[in-house]
């Protein structure tokens, strides 16, 4: 049995998750993690939104669907779902008394990337022209500046 390369992405950024998870689970709250505390719970709610947003064209497969969605979340970056396990992550990393998660957040903005730009050439080839207005307008992960 052969595994596709999107599948060992998505078993690769789960590990850094898990990993990321235990190293975290080590911290002490106080005061100074309000603020993180705050971005995880931004990141959490963007996260959830996305998915509500999405409803029936989100996948775990590199797969267009129908439509290519231009609003909600998605009129300030083309993967706002992503740019909220990244808040949500480094946010998160400040909860961690270990050095090494911040390896692993490296490597979780590494992964995101790559697999972002994979779903961009699917959309693009799928959607085209509407595609190219639509990158044009929005960044990969972030906001663009007006």
């Amino acid at each position: 049995m052969k595994i596709s390369r999107e599948t060992k992405i998505q078993v690769a950024t789960g590990a850094v998750m898990l990993f990321f998870i235990i190293l975290t689970l080590k911290a002490e709250l106080n005061l100074f993690y309000i603020i993180p505390g705050f971005f995880i719970f931004s990141g959490i709610f963007l996260w959830f939104y996305t998915f509500f947003y999405m409803k029936s064209s989100w996948s775990l497969e590199n797969v267009p669907k129908d439509k290519l969605i231009t609003k909600g979340p998605f009129r300030i970056a083309r993967h706002p779902l992503y740019l909220g396990v990244l808040i949500t992550f480094t946010a998160g990393s400040f909860f961690s008394d270990n050095y090494y998660v911040f390896v692993l957040l490296g490597l979780l903005y590494a992964i995101t990337i790559i697999r972002a730009r994979k779903e961009d050439n699917h959309l693009k080839s799928k959607f085209k022209d509407s595609w190219g207005v639509y990158a044009k307008k929005t960044g990969l992960l972030f906001p663009k500046r007006f």
